[in-house]
Order: C-alpha cells, then sequence, then structure tokens
C-alpha cells in the first residue's frame, strides 16, 4: 500500500504497507505478511476466524463476514505449512520473564516470555500462535511463537490487565497446556452452544412463554463485546446451564452490534452484556450483567425464579 495519510505503527494506529490477497471460499481477505502465522492460527481458535461478525483481527472485504468459508484457505505457496490439519500440543516447561507495562487509554498489560516443550519436529512454525488450554481468564491466553528449535520452542504471552479482578489466570505458570490446530474436543465445547436461544420475535417469546408456563430470559450482546463472545461460547455451552433453560425458560438473544433494540430502549439498557428475566407479561423480574461462571448463573437464576413465583 502507498498511504497517502501519515502511517505511525504504534499502539492501535497505523496499518501494515505489505498485504497478502487470500482467499477462503467466497472470501476475501487482506493479511499483512508479519501476520500469516496469526491469521492461519486464527482457523481454529475460540474468537478466530472464519468470523460470522463485521469486526475482527484481519481486513476481511466488506459483506463477506455473511458468507461461508468451506474447507482451508488458500495461501501463495511459502506459507501452506502455516495451515495446521492435526493438533500441536505441548505444555509451559519454563517461564523465562514476566513484566508489567502501561499501555495506551490506561490500559496495563502483562507481557511474559516462556519455553514450550513442542518445535519445528512436531511442525511448530515461528509466527504461529498457540492457545491455553482451559483458561479461567476473560479472553483466550495466546502464545505467539518467536522462537523454534527441533523440539523446543519460545514464544511470547501478552495479557490485558483491564478487570484483572474478574478475569485475570494471573502469571504463565509452568505446566500450562497450550494447542494449536483443531481442537478436537476443546473445539466441539463452544458448538455446543447452538440451539439454546430460540429463534422468536420477543413478542412471540412472551406468547410461548404463556403456554409453555415458563419465564422470558434475554441475553443482549453484541459482536464487538469480548465478553458477550466469552459467555456464547462458554456459558451457554454449559450442560447444566443448557438443561435449566430448557426446563425454565424460553431463551431469545438481542443483537445490538449495528444498534440498539427497542427492547433495550424499552428496559433502560447502557450496556452489553445484560441478560433480562421477565415473566410472560413482559415484566421484569431481574437481570444480570457478566455472567461466567456457570455455578454462580444457576445460583443467582434460580434467586430470579423464586421471586418471579412469589
Amino acid at each position: 500500500l502507498n498511504l497517502h495519510f501519515k502511517n505511525e505503527r504504534y499502539g492501535f494506529q497505523g496499518v501494515a504497507t505489505k498485504l497478502i490477497p487470500v482467499q477462503w471460499s467466497e472470501r476475501r481477505y487482506l493479511i499483512p505478511v508479519e501476520k500469516i502465522g496469526e491469521f492461519c492460527s486464527s482457523i481454529h481458535s475460540r474468537f478466530g476466524e472464519p468470523r460470522d461478525r463485521i469486526h475482527g483481527m484481519y481486513f476481511l472485504r466488506r459483506g463477506d463476514h455473511k458468507k461461508k468459508a468451506e474447507g482451508l484457505p488458500t495461501l501463495p505457496a511459502k506459507f501452506r505449512n502455516h495451515l495446521i490439519t492435526k493438533p500441536i500440543r505441548a505444555s509451559i516447561t519454563d517461564v523465562i520473564d514476566v513484566n508489567e507495562r502501561d499501555g495506551i487509554g490506561g490500559w496495563r498489560f502483562r507481557t511474559s516470555h516462556v519455553r514450550i516443550d513442542a518445535g519445528t519436529a512436531d511442525r511448530l512454525l515461528t509466527g504461529m500462535v498457540m492457545e491455553v488450554v482451559d483458561s479461567k481468564a476473560l479472553l483466550p491466553i495466546n502464545v505467539r511463537i518467536t522462537r523454534t528449535e527441533a523440539h523446543t520452542a519460545e514464544g511470547e504471552i501478552v495479557q490485558s490487565l483491564v478487570g484483572a479482578e474478574n478475569c485475570d489466570s494471573g502469571p504463565p505458570q509452568v505446566g500450562w497446556k497450550v494447542v494449536a490446530g483443531p481442537r478436537g474436543a476443546e473445539a466441539d465445547a463452544s458448538k455446543a452452544a447452538a440451539g439454546v436461544f430460540r429463534d422468536l420475535a420477543p413478542a412471540a417469546a412472551f406468547e410461548r412463554a404463556a403456554v409453555e408456563k415458563k419465564i422470558v430470559m434475554m441475553f443482549f450482546r453484541a459482536d464487538w463485546c469480548a465478553t458477550c463472545s466469552v459467555m456464547d461460547k462458554r456459558l451457554w455451552a454449559d450442560a447444566g446451564i443448557r438443561a435449566w433453560l430448557k426446563d425454565k425458560c424460553v431463551a431469545i438473544r438481542i443483537d445490538g452490534t449495528q444498534k440498539s433494540s427497542p427492547e433495550a430502549l424499552r428496559f433502560k439498557l447502557t450496556s452489553v452484556p445484560t441478560i433480562l428475566f421477565l415473566d410472560s407479561g413482559g415484566d421484569e423480574i431481574g437481570r444480570m450483567d457478566v455472567a461466567l461462571d456457570s455455578e454462580q448463573f444457576l445460583v443467582d437464576a434460580e434467586k430470579i425464579l423464586e421471586k418471579a413465583k412469589n
């Protein structure tokens, strides 16, 4: 790219000037050369590609988030070995250093350098990204591989400390498991969230709740909300929560990605995520905001249900 305006690469500012066109079925991406490894790794990440939302980490042709992406993307020959078709699993064997720093906008970050027990003999390449397995943090914890040898590698982990009291897993620890490529059972857990919410307009949901003698749960979310995505893939995939919702609620999702819904205005919602519980007449009986712990969600939801009965 030959840019007309000043292009300072700092923080969230500036863009890469050398981009690779990548075709994925009917989709068209533009990927910075230095991000090819990350892009390929993101194919199997919890919040990666192919995304079904407008916002993402990579340039995608406008409207292509609505198009299917089947198989694997088409890459130039010299980059194809970055496509991971079988999982690469490893463990952190050494934490080299840990540093905290202030970033732009008042954000604070923790940067750690670690060593893992996998390398080029395991198909691991510099630039690939591995994800910590079973992390309880709000956002995925990724290890970006910076150096590889035959059977070991070094990587960098950057963790945001915003809201750390609720979502920080702490500094990396020896023994943490990491994975790149297809996740098998881990990926299936994310897909399990499908089917929790009914495809009903709010008015129809209230009618259905009256017939089934249940309450209505509205989950207000947006694609640009990272916490909403975590709840999509973690909370609603929990077997206990799925069973509770099926038995007690008519659950629907209200998407506020593009604009506020009439329901958001009606119930004076000021942020997402928000979970509203309403009786079949449309009166509010309770609400939650961030809900990441499945056991606590069920405790709080039962209290709200008891309130409705009384």
